[in-house]
């Protein structure tokens, strides 16, 4: 069984280059190389003041295209608008249709564009089918990652993958194009960066992923465990801010886990988590954060689309790939002292399953 860990020892940061409690400027630029077998991509998901939801990838490499020596590029958006109704836009490009700065996020890819420097972010989406956006979003937290933001894998540190919460919190303003309209919006905003040199497919069996404007708090919850190769290791990345970006709590370690309610899913046919409860216990602070489904915003089976030949391959790792967006109502509860705080509202989240059976352990 091979090791996976959090690079944060002070070697680590000293190899790396990163500081400790502190994300700079050129963290969210291009960290990766584009050869093969890496690949990297900067996210934004936005909620609209009219419930009209939107999320935006930027990346280098397609799924298929991770061991390319060069970058195979592409942008997605899904606008998911607040009848249900799903609108996708996805388009490749070559390599010399492309550009990543590495001073800052600095992303080019045919006519769109993802430009920022941690406080605020540039966001063009070039119409596609009519449909597009030009948004502003402007940082209201403080950058987060959890160590130096590597996970190692392997017993040398063969493989790594990362994540950086570059914005936590952002008001958004701008224009959304629907069907060749352009009209004004406004809402509230998230941004990562994540890259890496191991295939997600062969590092995790699954992850919950959960982000959460309250109306005075913002919580970000990445829950993660390895797959068998590496020993089922879980990992719980936590943290929550406050409207003006104070730090109130963070984790990196243990948590517990709790599933009160599960469904079989029509799509996929897999067990799955809708209510979902995580504890935190720590130095005298006390943390619940609770996670309700209401709605499925994106299902997709990517096993299912597979050819029989390559569903043996998978069949082989015992993987059986399958995403899900959904939306749902969370509820925070901290208990620090004598001071109570209960908040409760809507929030997008993401269940990555990969493998065909669900680990714990």
């Amino acid at each position: 069984m091979e090791k996976a860990r959090l690079m944060n020892t002070p070697e680590d940061y000293k190899t790396l280059g990163v500081k400790k409690d502190m994300v700079e400027v050129w963290e969210d630029g291009r960290r990766n190389d584009g050869l093969s077998g890496n690949y990297e991509w900067w996210y934004t998901d936005v909620m609209l003041d009219d419930g009209t939801k939107l999320c935006f990838t930027y990346a280098d490499k397609t799924a298929d295209t991770f061991q390319a020596d060069e970058p195979h590029p592409y942008v997605k958006v899904v606008i998911t608008l607040p009848d249900g109704t799903d609108v996708t836009e996805r388009i490749e490009y070559t390599a010399s249709e492309s550009s990543f700065g590495k001073e800052r996020c600095d992303v080019k890819i045919g006519p769109h564009s993802f430009v920022g420097d941690l406080k605020e972010y540039k966001l063009h989406f070039e119409a596609v089918n009519g449909n597009g956006a030009d948004l502003t979003l402007v940082n209201l937290g403080k950058s987060w990652r959890p160590g130096t933001g590597y996970f190692a894998f392997g017993d040398d540190d063969d493989y790594f993958f990362t994540w950086l919460c570059a914005v936590p919190q952002a008001t958004v303003t701008g224009t959304l194009t629907l069907n060749g309209e352009a009209k004004n919006v406004a809402g509230f905003g998230y941004h990562d960066h994540q890259w890496g040199s191991i295939h997600m497919l062969f590092a995790w069996n699954h992850w919950i992923w959960a982000r959460q404007k309250f109306e005075n708090y913002n919580i970000l919850v990445f829950d993660m465990t390895t797959n068998e190769r590496f020993g089922f290791t879980r990992y719980n990345l936590c943290f929550v801010q406050d409207s003006e970006g104070n730090l109130v709590f963070e984790n990196s370690g243990d948590a517990k886990i709790e599933f009160l309610e599960t469904e079989v899913d029509d799509t996929f046919r897999k067990t799955c988590p809708t209510k979902v409860r995580l504890t935190y216990d720590q130095d005298g602070k006390q943390v619940e954060y609770l996670i309700e489904q209401k709605e499925k915003l994106e299902i997709r089976d990517e096993y299912k689309a597979m050819p029989d030949q390559m569903k043996e391959t998978f069949d082989g790792f015992g993987l059986q790939p399958s995403y899900s967006r959904l939306e749902g109502e969370g509820s925070l509860f901290i208990a620090d002292g004598d001071k109570r705080i209960e908040e409760k509202g809507k929030l997008i989240y993401e269940l990555a399953y990969l493998a065909k059976e669900w680990r714990m352990d």
